[in-house]
């Protein structure tokens, strides 16, 4: 199984999960009047479905000969680190929203910081990008 239908399976059936896990748990509150069943039912069928899918993916993965990258393979820490301002837009999303801001106007905020970084820290157009596994 790609791993595009795997991330497929689950942010596609989380929404219908999220939804589905909602209503059920707002009923039962409604019903019982303890706002603990509303955590229990929020928290077990979403555990179960991510551990499924996890497993899911695992077994056919292994089933595939696939396998993990050697220690050699990774990303060294340093590298991603120099690279840690890549998260900023949803720094800048999420702070935008906490604060108050509108979603159109956290999303314009956001999409003007990937903008802005893409313009300072684009690669030279001579630069060539390694490919892994090209040599």
């Amino acid at each position: 199984m790609p791993i595009g239908v795997a991330f497929a399976a689950t942010s596609g059936s989380a929404m219908i999960l999220e939804l589905t896990r909602r209503v059920a748990g707002l009923a039962l509150v409604v019903i019982t009047g303890v706002l603990l069943v509303y955590t229990v039912t929020a928290i077990i069928p979403a555990i179960l479905y991510f551990v499924s899918i996890y497993f899911m993916v695992d077994f056919e993965a292994a089933k595939l000969g696939m396998r993990g990258m050697r220690e050699d393979e990774l990303p060294k820490f340093r590298e991603m680190a120099r690279k840690v301002f890549l998260f900023l837009p949803i720094v800048i999303l999420i702070a935008a929203l906490f604060m108050g801001y509108s979603v159109i106007r956290a999303g314009t905020l956001a999409t003007v910081a990937i903008y802005l970084i893409q313009r300072v820290f684009q690669p030279k157009p001579d630069a060539a990008i390694p490919v892994r596994g090209a040599d």
